[in-house]
C-alpha cells in the first residue's frame, strides 16, 4: 500500500472517529418555537411561500434535540433511542400555525404533524395535515373592517341595492371565513366564496351579501348588523331594511351607472337598465323604455323582489 493511501485511509479514520466522539459527547437540548432561534446549536434556514413563511431548524452535529416547546407548552419528548432530525415552523404573518417533526430512530426516521388550535398544539395524521397546509397556503379570512390587503382585490361597484365594496380573492387565494371585528359571518373549508360586497359606508359595515360556489351553483346570503350582532336575512328582508335605510347612489352621473337583472325561481322575470335618465323594463318578452325616477326605480325592484309584479 502506497505512503498516499495510507495518509487517505488514516485521515478517513480520524474524521470516523472525531465523528464517533463528538456524537458520545453531543449534548441534549430542548428547544423553543416561540423565540428566534438558539443559533449556537442549531441552524435555521428560511424559505418564504408568498404570505407563509416556512422556518426548518436543525441541530449541529454536537447537539441533539431531545424536547421541543412553545413556551410553557411541551409539544414533544423524545423517547429512548430517538432525537429530532429538523422541525419545520409554518406561520402566517407572525402567527404559527403548524408544526412538522422529523424523528430520527435507529430503524430510519418518521414525521409527527401538528396544529395550533385554539391556543393550544394538536396532532394530526397525514392526510389531515395536508389539507390544513394547503388551507395555510391558500385559504384567507377577510376582515371587513380592514378589506383592503395583498390577498385581496376591493374596488367599488354600483347596483340597484346603491353603492357597494365588491370584495374578491386574488390569485389562488380563497376566501375560508368572513368576519367583522372577530365575529364571524360565515366560514367554510369546502366551498369557494366568489365574492363579498359591502353596502353602503364601507368603514362601518352594516349590509353584506356573500355569494358563494356550491359547484358551480351560485347561492347569495344577506347579513344585517344590528345594534347586538349579524343577523342572517333573507333576500326579501335584506331587500326591505336596505330599502328603508336608503342606501343608494346620491349621483348616478351620466352614461350606464348600473345593470342590474331582478331574479325570481331562478329565472329574470325583470331587468332595469340605467343609462342617465333612460330606464327599459322588460315585461313579457318585450322592452318598454320608460323615464323612471330613482324612485321609481326602487319601486320596481322591490315589487319584483316581492313578487307583487308577475
Amino acid at each position: 500500500m502506497s505512503i498516499f493511501a495510507r495518509l487517505i485511509g488514516a485521515k478517513t479514520l480520524f474524521f470516523l472517529l472525531i465523528l464517533y466522539t463528538s456524537t458520545l459527547l453531543a449534548i441534549d437540548v430542548t428547544f423553543d418555537i416561540s423565540t428566534k432561534g438558539d443559533f449556537y446549536n442549531i441552524i435555521e434556514h428560511l424559505e418564504y411561500n408568498k404570505d407563509v413563511v416556512e422556518r426548518t431548524y436543525i441541530p449541529h452535529s454536537d447537539c441533539k434535540i431531545k424536547r421541543i416547546i412553545d413556551g410553557n407548552e411541551i409539544l414533544w419528548d423524545a423517547e429512548p433511542g430517538t432525537e429530532c432530525g429538523n422541525l419545520t415552523v409554518f406561520a402566517l404573518g407572525s402567527e404559527r400555525k403548524m408544526l412538522s417533526i422529523r424523528v430520527m430512530t435507529a430503524s430510519g426516521s418518521e414525521f409527527i404533524w401538528m396544529e395550533r388550535f385554539r391556543s393550544h398544539w394538536r396532532f394530526m395524521a397525514d392526510e389531515e395535515f395536508g389539507k390544513c397546509w394547503y388551507q395555510l397556503h391558500h385559504g384567507r379570512e377577510l376582515k371587513l373592517e380592514d378589506p383592503h390587503s395583498h390577498t385581496f382585490k376591493a374596488e367599488e361597484c354600483k347596483s340597484i341595492y346603491g353603492k357597494g365594496l365588491r370584495i374578491m380573492p386574488i390569485l389562488d387565494y380563497k376566501i375560508r371565513s368572513v368576519t367583522c371585528l372577530g365575529e364571524e359571518l360565515w366560514s367554510s373549508d369546502e366551498l369557494d366564496c366568489e365574492f363579498v360586497i359591502v353596502y353602503g359606508d364601507f368603514t362601518d359595515p352594516r349590509w353584506v351579501s356573500i355569494t358563494i360556489n356550491f359547484g358551480g351553483i351560485y347561492h347569495t346570503v344577506y347579513f344585517q348588523r344590528t345594534a347586538i350582532e349579524w343577523k342572517t336575512r333573507s333576500f326579501e328582508e335584506f331587500s326591505e331594511e336596505i330599502k328603508r335605510a336608503r342606501i343608494y347612489s346620491d349621483d348616478p352621473g351620466e352614461g350606464c351607472s348600473y345593470v342590474t337583472h331582478f331574479y325570481r325561481h331562478s329565472a329574470p322575470r325583470r331587468s332595469a337598465v340605467r343609462t342617465g335618465t333612460n330606464t327599459a323594463e322588460a315585461n313579457a318578452g318585450h322592452w318598454n323604455f320608460i323615464n323612471y325616477t330613482e324612485e321609481e326605480i326602487k319601486d320596481l325592484y322591490y315589487e319584483c323582489a316581492s313578487g307583487q309584479r308577475e
